[in-house]
């Protein structure tokens, strides 16, 4: 995973989090939990993370005001950086999922905690817990898709569509670099409808291409490195796949997405793709 993908999907994660609101809505404030709902959610709306944390705004039932109450706590303990009680106050309104609750609030709580977990994958230099972070940040977001299924398409905004979508590929991606073989076309085919859907909400903007490339690399380079430790494979075919790869990647250079941000993610990727060609040839 390099510095230049993690940045991205900081770029991404941080899309869905600030877009959206936090969704709050249809409740039926009374009595005194209601007020202190009513009375944090203000505190939230207004940027003021540090008073909500601060404040004794707190529950301990399982109620459905106490899982916005949770939900509220950890996205400004996120906000704020302090990962570890942002995590205890996600898996606090996790544990207070029910039915009834908006499909807004479960993609936003999941959400939510895949870009808390980004932040600890980034912090680890542990193998094996980067290995369980990025396969729970997937599970999270591919909570976050379900949830997203559910959503009236007059309530789905778009733009929170596309980048929950985006972050869903990457970390897609980034779980490619960890799964068995045998695992990586499954993964694939899961990218594939990730992709299909990022072509339906940004056309021909150049983003599913560039994750299908990235998938379809992410599958054959076992086989690839396989090869050059003196295993069995198919060199001509391997060879003429990621000549593909490369040729269709030097497309998206020609995609809006190349000057709106990609530019560094492609070249990285188109230089990936050229060495190990390169190593094929010889």
């Amino acid at each position: 995973m390099t510095s230049s993908r993690d940045d991205k999907i900081r770029a991404i994660k941080m899309g869905v989090l600030l877009i959206a609101s936090i969704a709050l809505i249809n409740l039926f404030i009374s009595g005194c939990a209601g007020t202190r709902l009513k009375t944090i959610k203000k505190l939230y709306e207004e940027d003021k993370y540090k008073e909500v944390v601060d404040s004794d705004i707190d529950c301990s039932n399982s109620s459905e005001k106490c899982f916005q109450i949770k939900l509220i706590r950890a996205e400004s303990f996120y906000r704020l950086g302090d990962n570890k009680n942002a995590l205890i106050n996600s898996r606090e309104a996790i544990h207070r999922l029910k039915p009834g609750i908006s499909s807004l609030d479960v993609r936003r709580l999941y959400s939510l905690e895949a870009s808390i977990l980004f932040r600890e994958y980034e912090l680890s230099n542990d193998y094996h817990r980067k290995k369980i972070l990025a396969e729970n940040i997937w599970q999270d977001l591919d909570r976050a898709l379900m949830a997203n299924k559910e959503i009236p398409n007059r309530k789905r905004n778009e733009e929170k569509d596309l980048n929950l979508h985006l972050f869903a590929a990457e970390a897609v991606i980034l779980n490619m670099d960890y799964v068995r073989q045998d695992s990586l076309d499954s993964l694939f085919d899961r990218l594939s409808v990730i992709s299909a859907r990022l072509g339906e909400l940004a056309p021909e903007q150049g983003y599913e291409e560039f994750y299908l490339l990235q998938g379809r690399f992410g599958v054959i380079l076992p086989e690839i490195k396989q090869l050059f430790t003196g295993g069995e494979g198919d060199r001509l075919n391997l060879l003429e796949e990621i000549k593909q790869i490369y040729r269709r990647g030097l497309q998206l250079r020609n995609y809006p997405i190349y000057q709106e941000g990609y530019a560094e993610d492609i070249e990285h990727f188109l230089k990936e793709v050229d060495q190990y060609m390169r190593q094929l040839v010889l």
